[in-house]
């Protein structure tokens, strides 16, 4: 009412002060009142500008530009009720677990809906982002929201997933107690029973500024940053520490994390161990494979024999190696799930440093979530029946020298024995086994036991793209009358030595007997040569082909 008064007075001055101008006033005095009044009436226009704005800011009024056709609440309906294929498409996940997924946000994490946007858009939209990389121009396309709403509620979203994320990346307490989906397999890795998991690193691409690019580039050659993860053997993240420049060895980033006390890193028990590749030093806790010139260690370098005989190793560390190696390649599967899926980590957009740690952060606690929540996607179930369908990143020779130089000076004996204990144990298991199926070769059903609920694979081979049954195998392999004729052979010189062999057991155990009641000792016969059987026929693949006719 006062605003009101106060126009009305100037405005009534105006036409005063214009009766006296006219009669006895100079033409100075008509201009210096009419500019008078100009800017006082310009000041009140001014504030019943921002009168204006402020009731648009509050109310919230949104132009809508196909506010019957196209919008995000029409969009996220045809998603979720009519097709679940485009959900998953578009969101990464079937209906039932986003509506899961976005409960579990409003209930544990305060996620709330608002009046122009509910909690089922805010979680679609963030989801859309991270599962295809869109840019806030192409999700306001499909969501039809304004650029300032979607950058506002992807942050708000994120900030609940990362809630999320610090309470399900962490191992359980007792971890060896978990389901059998959370352990190395007992039939195909009998003594690594107490392994926790694996440990590897992964480079991210990172958006940075001229000034900072430098600095974060590896040997990858691009701008990146160094995430250290460790997962368990059902491809759940335990650990992820992001961030790190990406010229940051690996070795380093895993003495940062367990000597730190900023960082709550699951060390392992006493007793437990988690698995590392070369890159990383041998140490109590740490299971690295054995390093040199003449020994291999990925299991990709121990192609089956052509005629399905066992693989070829050299020597016990060989051997070692390679169970190693099929064991630790569970995270190499997790990392290569993980940017299947998740697009936006292969061309991350122009967010801050801090943000992009965060998504990638976000991304491993969705992993887990979906994982554990039993939700079967194509990419797991690829990963399960093909277990080199995932890239191999082995460290170079820089990561295997930064590895000794970051490693602890003193060296753990015990530690060492303790590997070679289980080589030794592995090789003689191998040479004791006279089972047909060739453990090395062939992935049982294991892989179906150990999902449950999951599609059972049967039998696999590694370093092949096809799978192959082995019965037809061992079939072809005697199918010739040239292969026949050897076995039968091998197979009567083989008896024989058996034969031989417990007869010298026998008058053994009757010498000992002698030496119990006091009898002098005849001096027992040396035991039966082996001059007369060849190396060659003594060779463990023709074992396997006389084992296959029993």
């Amino acid at each position: 009412m006062d605003e009101e008064l106060d126009i009305h007075c100037v405005i009534e001055s105006d036409s005063d002060d214009g009766s006296k101008s006219s009669s006895d006033s100079s033409d100075e005095e008509r201009l210096a009142n009419l500019e008078h009044n100009t800017l006082t009436w310009l000041r009140y226009c001014r504030m019943a500008g921002n009168l204006v704005r402020q009731y648009i800011e509050s109310s919230r009024v949104r132009i809508r530009r196909f506010p019957n056709v196209r919008n995000g609440h029409v969009f996220m309906i045809s998603a979720l009720e009519e097709d679940p294929n485009i959900a998953f498409c578009e969101f990464r996940m079937y209906p039932p677990m986003f509506v899961h997924f976005t409960h579990m946000l409003r209930d544990d994490y305060d996620l709330q809906s608002r009046p122009d946007v509910d909690i089922y858009e805010q979680v679609g939209m963030f989801l859309f982002i991270l599962a295809h990389d869109k840019g806030y121009r192409q999700v306001r396309t499909v969501f039809d929201h304004s650029l300032q709403t979607i950058h506002h509620y992807f942050g708000v979203v994120l900030r609940a997933v990362v809630k999320l994320g610090a309470k399900i990346i962490k191992p359980k307490t007792n971890y060896n107690e978990s389901p059998p989906d959370h352990r190395p397999s007992s039939t195909r890795h009998l003594y690594f029973q107490d392994c926790i998991g694996a440990i590897d690193g992964t480079h991210v691409k990172a958006v940075l500024s001229a000034s900072e690019r430098l600095h974060f580039i590896g040997r990858k050659g691009y701008p990146s940053q160094n995430v250290l993860a460790a997962c368990d053997f059902n491809m759940c993240f335990t650990f992820v520490l992001p961030g790190t420049t990406g010229n940051v060895h690996d070795s380093r980033i895993l003495a940062r994390a367990i000597h730190s006390t900023d960082i709550n890193f699951p060390q392992p028990a006493n007793g437990k161990y988690y698995l590392v590749d070369s890159g990383f030093a041998h140490r109590p806790g740490y299971m690295a494979p054995y390093k040199g010139p003449d020994i291999r260690y990925h299991f990709q370098e121990f192609p089956p024999a052509r005629n399905g005989g066992r693989r070829q190793f050299r020597n016990p560390q060989e051997r070692f190696n390679f169970n190693h190696s099929s064991l630790r390649n569970v995270i190499e599967r997790a990392f290569g799930v993980l940017k299947n899926m998740w697009n936006i980590l292969d061309r991350m957009p122009n967010y801050s440093f801090r943000k992009q740690t965060a998504v990638m952060l976000v991304t491993m606690a969705i992993h887990n979530f979906l994982r554990r929540a039993g939700q079967v996607d194509r990419a797991f179930e690829t990963v399960e029946e093909v277990v080199d369908a995932a890239e191999i990143d082995l460290p170079d020779e820089k990561e295997e020298i930064a590895a000794t130089n970051f490693a602890p000076h003193v060296r753990n004996i015990e530690w060492d024995q303790f590997r070679d204990d289980i080589a030794h144990k592995q090789t003689q298991q191998a040479s004791s086994s006279g089972v047909a199926v060739n453990e090395d070769d062939v992935v049982l059903k294991v892989l179906g036991e150990r999902r449950g609920h999951r599609r059972a694979v049967g039998l696999v081979l590694r370093g092949t793209s096809r799978s192959h049954s082995f019965t037809t195998t061992l079939r072809d392999q005697t199918s010739t009358s040239q292969s026949t004729q050897a076995t039968n052979t091998l197979k009567s010189k083989i008896e024989t030595f058996i034969h031989q062999m417990n007869e010298f057991i026998t008058l053994l155990t009757s010498n000992l007997q002698s030496v119990m009641s006091g009898i002098q000792l005849p001096t027992p016969p040396p035991p039966p040569p082996l001059s007369h059987m060849h190396e060659e026929e003594l060779d463990s693949s023709n074992d396997e082909d006389y084992l296959s006719d029993l």
